[in-house]
């Protein structure tokens, strides 16, 4: 989903929605908040969605109301004219009421409106040089969007007051060193990476769990007396929360027994291999679109706690002799060994995974023994077995990976978080137990 003023994306359980009039820093207009509405709304109804962040594209988060509205607006004891009529509360509602987290990603500037936005968001990251500031006093004018209210919450009433009564730009810096953002950090790379790895964690987590949350701090904002809080927090019921010990329950319901079965997503790549780099200039050659996946797939990887180069290596191996020698290891209880010392080998060190010497000394230090490793390697039946199975997946409808076959009978493909794939692997199996 992508409208004019908001771009939508949604992978491995995050949502990003983006606010995009570059031009205009992100200026609010009736239609962009309209946007931004269905935007969160569409992602908070989807089970596949954890977690939302909302940023902004080119240099800023946003400026805030756009200047050429208030231009022609009048204006009534300190309040705009029906400019946005209640589209920005609907907005505001929209981030408060959602039922996923959402994370405000900060950077550059982010001023009076934008603020108020952002204060309704779960929590705010940003960049150590953003500026801010709350700009209502300074042009005459009232809040209305919940700066009174939030921002006070956020560093102190005192610190609120100063800072709205003196409409004073503040840094990112200073909005971690009051509160206001959860952290600041050097650079919008680093803040990017750090934003994704957040996410991650969240849409990680338990879905029911994570709504009981947002609606018990909701609570929270409510400023009851904490007795009477204390007991509506074990008061209130979360049916929903249906995934609880769900990975310790495949362990006690079924006899698990993994097994890595050959692949290729390059079968044609030459024996002696190729130039990665000129591999996938070939293969997509739009270099936006490229720079695009590699930025997808290390915020991907980032998301899940490592650090990945898609760029490292610059040779594509053919990987038909390693399948050779995961299969070799099945047989020795040793395949998952293996596949972290291959999986190591070529992205932490560029080792060219086709040459059959390499090949033996990762079996030789995943434990399998160096003569049987090489006596595999050089058999072409075995070669062509692999073949053969990688070629049938193919015609049975494999089309990348990561693909789980369960049973020899059904399936699922893609990478998900844990609690998702727990409940994936007991349907499938639940499936085919009926079957």
């Amino acid at each position: 989903m992508t409208d004019e003023y908001i771009k939508f994306t949604q992978e491995n359980g995050v949502a990003t929605i983006v606010l995009n009039r570059p031009d205009a820093m992100n200026a609010f207009i009736p239609d962009l908040l309209l946007q931004l509405i269905d935007a969160i709304q569409t992602a908070g109804a989807d089970d596949a969605c954890g977690c939302i962040v909302l940023e902004g594209a080119g240099r800023a988060f946003s400026a805030g109301v756009d200047l050429k509205l208030l231009q022609r607006a009048t204006f009534s004891a300190g309040k705009v004219d029906d400019i946005f009529g209640e589209t920005a509360f609907a907005a505001t509602d929209a981030i408060r009421h959602c039922a996923r987290p959402i994370i405000a990603k900060v950077h550059g500037f982010c001023f009076t409106g934008a603020l108020e936005m952002a204060l309704h968001c779960d929590f705010i990251l940003t960049t150590a040089d953003t500026k801010y500031g709350d700009t209502h006093a300074k042009w005459g004018l009232r809040p209305s969007w919940g700066m009174s209210q939030n921002l006070a919450r956020a560093v102190g009433v005192r610190k609120a007051r100063e800072l709205s009564f003196t409409a004073a730009t503040f840094t990112g810096a200073d909005a971690e060193k009051w509160g206001l953002a959860n952290a600041a950090f050097d650079t919008k790379e680093e803040l990017d990476e750090q934003t994704s790895q957040r996410a991650a964690a969240i849409a990680d987590a338990s879905p029911g769990a994570i709504a009981a949350y947002k609606d018990l701090y909701r609570l929270h904002d409510e400023n009851h007396p904490l007795e009477h809080a204390l007991k509506e927090e074990v008061r209130r019921e979360y049916p929903d929360i249906t995934d609880t010990h769900a990975r310790d329950r495949i362990a006690e319901d079924y006899q698990v027994l993994p097994r890595i079965r050959a692949y290729q997503l390059n079968p044609d790549t030459p024996m002696e291999g190729a130039d990665r780099v000129a591999y996938y200039a070939k293969k997509f050659p739009d270099e936006a679109q490229r720079a695009q996946m590699v930025h997808a797939m290390k915020a991907a990887a980032a998301g899940a706690g490592f650090s990945f180069d898609p760029l490292g290596p610059k040779h594509l191996p053919n990987t038909l002799k390693a399948h050779q020698l995961i299969r070799l290891a099945h047989f020795d209880g040793a395949q998952e060994r293996l596949a972290e010392k291959l999986y190591s080998a070529y992205w932490d060190e560029s080792a060219d995974i086709g040459d059959a010497e390499t090949l033996i000394e990762i079996a030789t230090a995943a434990g399998l023994d160096p003569d049987n490793a090489r006596a595999d390697l050089a058999n072409e039946k075995s070669a062509a077995e692999i073949r053969a199975e990688a070629d049938g997946f193919r015609r049975a409808g494999v089309s990348g990976v990561p693909t789980y076959i369960v049973n020899e009978r059904t399936g699922f493909s893609g990478a998900l978080p844990p609690p998702r794939m727990a409940e994936a692997l007991v349907q499938a199996a639940t499936q085919t137990s009926l079957q």
